[in-house]
């Protein structure tokens, strides 16, 4: 997380044909998303979202 900041809980999970993403919840209410790329095996970094998916 960035900061070193802890999520609360996940609050969703998202699976497509190219990758997957997780979407966590903060104790401050901010919402940060990671995501796998299948294509290289990677996670892009957690990054903020106002969206209900990543």
């Amino acid at each position: 997380m960035p900061g070193n900041g802890r999520a609360l809980y996940v609050d969703g999970f998202f699976e497509s044909p190219a990758g997957k993403a997780v979407r966590v919840m903060t104790s401050a209410g901010n919402h940060y998303c990671n995501y796998n790329d299948y294509a290289t095996n990677t996670w892009g970094g957690w990054y903020g979202t106002s969206t209900d998916h990543c």
